[in-house]
Formats: C-alpha cells, structure tokens, sequence
C-alpha cells in the first residue's frame, strides 16, 4: 500500500520580538504568514515562498501574524488586496507569494527584492524635508506676520499722504483768491471817482 504525501511543513515562526522592537526600522526581510489559523492554503504558499527564498539564498525570518500584534497591524494596514503570505521589510509590504513566483519565473527575484528596497528608502528619505518644513512651521508664520505688518505700513503711508496733500491749498487756490481780491479793490476806485466828479459838479 503506497503511503499517502506527505505535506511540506514550513519552519516554525520566529518568536516574537522584544517590546521596544519596531518592525519599520528593522533591515531584516521577514515573511509574515498565519500558521496557526489552520488554513492549509496559507500553510502550502508558505512552505513554497520559503522555497523559492532559499533556493535564491535570501535569508529572512518567519513571523506569524496570528500571535504577533505588530505584524498583524502592519500587514492590515499596508498589504492592501495581497494575502497572507507576504514579503515585508522595514514595514512596507514588497510582494505577496504570486508575485514572488513571477520574480522566480522571470530570474528577477534577488534585483526585484533590491529595488524594492531602494524604493522603500528613497520614500523614507524623501519624508525628511517634509519634517523640516513642520518643525519650521513657526518661523514660516513669523515671516507671514512680518509681511502683513509691512503691508500695513505701506497702506498707512498712502493713506495720509492725501490727508496732507488736502491740508494745503493749492497754488491755484490761491491765486483764485488773489484774482477775487481784484474786484473789490476796482470797485473801491470807481467809487472814490465818482466822489470827486459830484463835488466838482458842486463847485
């Protein structure tokens, strides 16, 4: 009688790392799977992700996320429509085990697990500057404040130069007041005139 197949069985799951461990600043490659839900498909892509893993001599570390809080939070929260089980370093999920067998299939896996790393880092450095601009968010409202009270400045500086510009009669106001004063003076000599020529017509 012909003995039934045997299963692949992947290898046990690293324990569970220290409390002060963060997964999103290990350089480590893990494969976060679920051994212990009991399903069998999760257990047979397991055991054949590990397969491809070490044919390629990448060295990485099981992590089941049935009894790890932190590696069940990050593969919720970041794997998106992939499943279990799943490549992930420094908390970015890189590929689930249908992408790992076309990197296989393809002799890309060791260059396409490279570049995923670099993109990893170059999305972690291209956060820096976004850090920076948060930490000199008050100096950035400082210079606002200093441009607002120049502008201030400025408007109140236009404001009043019609003020005393209107405090001064202009020139031709004056000189129309000068050609009014005319008349009257006229008008005093007609009547001084006509004095004279009534006492000359007396005597």
């Amino acid at each position: 009688m012909a003995s039934p197949l045997t299963q692949p069985q992947p290898q046990p799951p690293t324990p569970s790392p220290s409390p002060s461990f963060s997964y999103e600043t290990s350089p480590h490659l893990y494969l976060f799977t679920s051994l212990t839900s009991g399903s069998s498909h999760i257990i047979t892509a397991t055991s054949r992700l590990e397969t491809i893993l070490k044919a390629h001599r990448v060295a990485f570390k099981a992590i089941d996320c049935a009894t790890d809080e932190r590696a069940r939070r990050i593969w919720t929260r970041r794997a998106g429509p992939r499943r279990l089980p799943g490549l992930v370093r420094e908390g970015d999920v890189l590929a689930d085990l249908d992408a790992v067998e076309e990197w296989n299939e393809a002799g890309e896996l060791r260059a396409r697990l490279a570049a995923s790393a670099s993109a990893s880092a170059s999305a972690r450095g291209g956060e820096a500057p976004s850090r920076e601009r948060e930490n000199d968010v008050p100096s950035f409202f400082a210079k606002g404040a200093a441009h607002r009270q120049r502008q201030d400045a400025s408007r109140s500086t236009s404001a009043s130069a019609p003020a005393a510009d209107a405090g001064e009669p202009s020139s031709r106001a004056k000189k129309t007041t000068f050609k009014g004063a005319a008349p009257d003076k006229s008008g005093e000599g007609a009547a001084g005139a006509a004095e004279e020529a009534s006492k000359s017509v007396g005597d």
